[in-house]
Parts: structure tokens; C-alpha cells; sequence
């Protein structure tokens, strides 16, 4: 994501000395050879106020219909089912998954019939040609399995290797390890 970040902000400062240079040279009301400090520091402002309300729509919303070096888009909603094991014992659940992506985030919530788990942080990566999704979650169980089922850390690599069924792997701060398998049901645009 840093990498994804530092390009983010290097067009960003090539908009923005766009847009000021084009607020300059269009103005007629400005004598270029008696031009102020007081000028630039006016058009600065207005390059840094365009550029700013132009980069946050385009990094919440334009990026999935102009997609310039963007990432996958992978936001929508999946079933989902999860292999995992804990001490000792195999068992499968099933799952809703919701993912929601901006150009430089990725949230993903599961909701099993147990708990829903939440990111704290994640990262989308390029892995020998392939995009990863890692995300670091915790649980938060319903209260009649919260003895059994306490709040728990994990993290979780997804190979995005479609754009519709992701499969990965994931494990706990309780030494749960197991398999997710992911499947687009919906594409969901907020």
C-alpha cells in the first residue's frame, strides 16, 4: 500500500502544478511582470483547494471508473465458507463476507452464525504477479458464545486470483488456523 500511496501523492502534485500553473495562465487580470508574492500564495491556495476536493473523489469513487494504476476492484458482497481448526477440531462454517475498497483502503467484514470480525488494518499487494489482499482483524462473538468464542486477533492472506472467488488462509491469537473460501454474490457500490 505504501507504494500504491507515494503514486497516489506524486500524481497528485502533478495535478496540483497543473491546475496552478493553468489558474496563472488563464487569469487576465494578471500582469505577469509585476507579480506578486501575495498573487502566487492566491493561486496556491485555489491549485491546493481544486487538486484537494479532485483527489479525494477520484480515491473514494472515480478511481473504479478511471482506473489509472489501480488495484483490483474486489468491493461487493460474497458467501463465503470457513475450514479452520482449533485444538485439535476440524470444523466448517459458512459466512457472509462484505468488502468495501476505496483506491488506497480495504475494509472486509465476516459474519458467521458465532461472530463478526472487522479490520483493523489491511494491505493490497502485488506477489509475483498475482494481487494479495493481508488484513489484520478482530471478533467481536454474540454473547451467548463469547465463553467459548472470545474476542480474538488474526490475520488473513486472500489470493485475489479472480474477480469473482478468492481463497486463502488465516490465523488467530488463540492458535486457530484455517481456510477461506470466498464467492461474489453482489457488487456493491457506497
Amino acid at each position: 500500500m505504501k507504494s500504491s500511496i507515494n503514486s497516489f501523492l506524486i500524481k497528485g502534485l502533478w495535478i496540483l502544478l497543473l491546475v496552478f500553473v493553468i489558474r496563472i495562465v488563464f487569469d487576465k487580470s494578471i500582469d505577469m511582470l509585476n507579480i506578486t508574492g501575495y498573487d502566487v500564495l492566491g493561486y496556491a491556495s485555489e491549485a491546493v483547494f481544486i487538486t484537494s476536493i479532485f483527489l479525494g473523489i477520484y480515491e473514494r469513487i472515480l478511481w473504479r471508473f478511471i482506473p489509472v494504476g489501480s488495484p483490483p476492484k474486489i468491493f461487493g458482497e460474497y458467501e463465503g465458507k470457513i475450514e479452520y481448526k482449533y485444538n485439535g477440531i476440524e470444523s466448517t462454517k459458512d459466512a457472509k463476507i462484505i468488502i468495501r475498497q476505496s483506491l488506497l483502503t480495504v475494509n472486509v467484514k465476516i459474519v458467521t452464525n458465532e461472530v463478526e470480525s472487522s479490520t483493523i488494518i489491511s494491505d493490497l499487494v502485488k506477489e509475483n504477479g498475482d494481487y494479495i489482499l493481508y488484513y489484520t482483524y478482530i471478533t467481536s462473538p454474540k454473547s451467548k458464545y463469547s465463553q467459548n468464542n472470545p474476542v480474538q486477533y488474526g490475520t488473513c492472506r486472500l489470493l485475489i486470483n479472480t474477480d469473482s472467488e478468492f481463497r486463502g488462509t488465516y490465523w488467530t491469537n488463540r492458535k486457530t488456523i484455517g481456510d477461506i473460501y470466498l464467492r461474489k454474490i453482489c457488487e456493491r457500490v457506497e
